[in-house]
């Protein structure tokens, strides 16, 4: 049925926001129209791209995990 079944989305991640946070993702669902979940999927797939550095290169943006962790808080 499918081409690649490999790319099923099928796991379920759930997340804790805070107020600010969980309002930045509010409004860029109400910007682009898309739902929470996928707006948070491609926040995730952009970070995981950032990370590992496929946008710069091939050199990862961290070498090692800030102490405020990813988010910096």
């Amino acid at each position: 049925m499918y081409r690649d079944p490999a790319l099923i989305k099928k796991h379920i991640v759930k997340v804790r926001l805070d107020d600010d946070l969980n309002r930045q993702v509010e409004a860029l669902c109400d910007f682009t129209g898309e739902q929470k979940a996928v707006v948070m999927r491609e926040l995730v797939e952009a970070g995981l791209r950032l990370f590992h550095g496929d946008e710069y290169g091939g050199a990862g943006q961290w070498s090692e995990v800030p102490a405020g962790g990813l988010s910096g808080r």
